[in-house]
């Protein structure tokens, strides 16, 4: 059985809760966030007995196998190496990191440490973007030329429905959002698209 221990609470965390609460190898043990009040409403909402406002706390516990990052992400690589560092696996809400350099260094100590690291793309399982990969891997639909993507009329909104952090924080931005789910559907077919100079990975 794995103890997972989930550090905020916000927009993903009752997803990831009723995901856990699927799973027979997992069970959620501890839960942290810095709305305290919050905290405590969840963790008896879905039967969780540790309740923590302070992060290295609930790294501290020995029955946290495995950290679940769903914090802004503008948190995510501090707290990602800081659980790598107490000896902690961990799956890190999308996006990864703010930068490359960032999720090079968590990659990194995952890999000196022996830990898993795992980010949650949901979208790689997308029933959509499954089929155009394999669409396009199979050589089916030819060469891609041009590509349009729509997900969703929440792009346009001047700010999202939540707090995510600093303004100036890379996710933040529509285009930002959408190269990242384009490179899910395409990466069969990056090397033509970085030769055209559509697709550039970051």
């Amino acid at each position: 059985m794995i103890g997972v221990g989930i550090v905020g609470l916000g927009l993903a965390a009752a997803a990831h809760l009723k995901g856990y609460a699927a799973c027979p190898q997992a069970r959620v043990v501890a839960l942290c966030d810095r709305d305290g009040e919050r905290c405590r409403r969840i963790a008896r909402d879905y039967g969780v007995d540790g309740v923590h406002t302070d992060y290295e706390d609930m790294l501290a516990r020995a029955d946290v196998d495995l950290v679940d990052v769903a914090t802004p992400t503008f948190l995510h690589a501090p707290m990602c190496l800081a659980a790598l560092e107490a000896g902690k696996h961990v799956l890190c809400e999308k996006p990864f990191c703010a930068g490359v350099a960032e999720g090079e260094a968590a990659t990194a100590l995952a890999s000196e440490r022996g830990l898993a690291l795992a980010v949650g793309e949901t979208y790689v399982f997308h029933a959509s973007h499954m089929k155009a990969r394999a669409l396009i891997a199979a050589g089916a639909i030819g060469r891609p030329l041009q590509i349009r993507h729509r997900q969703g009329a929440w792009l346009r909104r001047a700010r999202p429905a939540i707090d995510t952090g600093p303004e100036a924080r890379l996710a933040r931005r529509p285009a930002a959002v959408g190269r990242r789910r384009l490179a899910v559907v395409l990466r069969p077919c990056g090397p033509f698209l970085r030769r055209r100079g559509v697709f550039r990975p970051r």
